[in-house]
């Protein structure tokens, strides 16, 4: 059973949590406690049923005659880049805002949408007065 919220949710996959959290270092527990109670932000693991997906996206890779999925990356990198795509994929995800080469690929051969920050749309200028 999923349960969403009226509002918009955001997945973030653990291991895009851990990322996160090594990057703001000794902030991380402050950077949680936020996390943790913003109804719209769902953290959601690795768990069975997204091993069962991730196998189904290699299984279809090594179909086609390349386990890594036509990446040239190494394959820890690839293994955890298709953690977050199938974590993104079994909670129901209909895109991904990354700008990880591997991860939009991915993404996009099972059919979510990827998003780079270069392509988010800038932010209203602000007036401001200059004094001179």
């Amino acid at each position: 059973m999923k349960i969403w919220t009226a509002s918009p949710s955001i997945v973030l996959p653990t291991p895009v949590l851990s990322e996160f959290l090594i990057l703001v270092g000794k902030d991380a527990p402050a950077y949680l406690e936020k996390l943790s109670g913003m109804r719209n932000i769902l953290i959601k693991p690795f768990d069975e049923v997204a091993a069962i997906e991730l196998a189904a996206i290699e299984v279809e890779d090594r179909s086609r005659g390349s386990k890594r999925g036509g990446s040239a990356s190494p394959w820890a990198k690839l293994r955890f880049d298709r953690q977050i795509v199938a974590i993104a994929k079994t909670n129901g995800a209909r895109r991904i805002y990354s700008d990880d080469e591997d991860v939009i690929g991915f993404a996009s051969k099972i059919g979510i949408e990827a998003i780079s920050t270069w392509q988010l749309p800038l932010p209203a200028a602000k007036q401001i007065d200059l004094e001179l």
